[in-house]
């Protein structure tokens, strides 16, 4: 009696298993990547058992699982550093408009003492604000790059703004932003000469002279 020939085990589904591990290791295709390799990992172990005659290659399967395993760990570490230097950088560029704004509000102060001599006597940038717009600064900043609030100090020999940033990552606190303006007001011009007296002019004696 003739038998035709057993047919090779299929690793076709095993295979596809393994190539999207691969995949799985390219960064932004990880997710997908290693989503449909376990959906085919599924399929791949059921008809393997199921219908092992037909379908072979748990080998591939677990190779491919591996791989899948590996790239999200990957993925994940990735983002993590990616995400650590946008902190890095969002914080370097508050940095960068906390100080931004302290040149301006020191630039308005600047332009009042040209203009009235000293500069103001005020406490608090509210106030700051109300006495340098919209003459001196056109919009006076009031809060700094992180959303906090300036602080503001100002006499008629100098003045004082400051700005805190929040914690590093590290936990430590950083020194403050600082801008400050001194200014000495130079001595009074002396008082003018008194004017001159005018003296009376001599008057000539008329008293007669006397008789022998």
């Amino acid at each position: 009696m003739f038998r035709p020939p057993l047919k090779e085990p299929r690793k076709y589904p095993a295979r596809l298993t393994w190539w999207l591990g691969w995949l799985a290791l390219v960064p932004l295709a990880a997710p997908v990547a290693a989503t449909a390799a376990a959906c085919t990992a599924l399929v791949s172990h059921f008809l393997c058992t199921r219908r092992p005659e037909r379908y072979t290659g748990k080998t591939w399967i677990w190779s491919g699982l591996g791989l899948c395993i590996l790239g999200l760990v990957l993925f994940f570490a990735e983002g993590l550093l990616f995400f650590s230097w946008k902190q890095d950088q969002l914080y370097a560029q508050n940095l960068a408009v906390s100080r931004f704004r302290l040149t301006r509000v020191a630039e308005a102060l600047e332009r009042y003492r040209e203009e009235v001599g000293h500069y103001p006597e005020v406490s608090g940038i509210h106030r700051l604000r109300a006495l340098l717009e919209p003459k001196f600064a056109t919009d006076c900043p009031t809060r700094d790059g992180f959303e906090g609030s300036i602080s503001a100090w100002s006499r008629p020999e100098g003045f004082r703004l400051e700005a805190r940033s929040p914690l590093r990552k590290d936990g430590t606190e950083p020194a403050p932003l600082v801008a400050e303006g001194h200014f000495q007001p130079g001595p009074s011009p002396p008082p003018p000469p008194p004017p001159p007296v005018e003296e009376a002019p001599a008057v000539p004696s008329t008293s007669a002279a006397p008789r022998e």
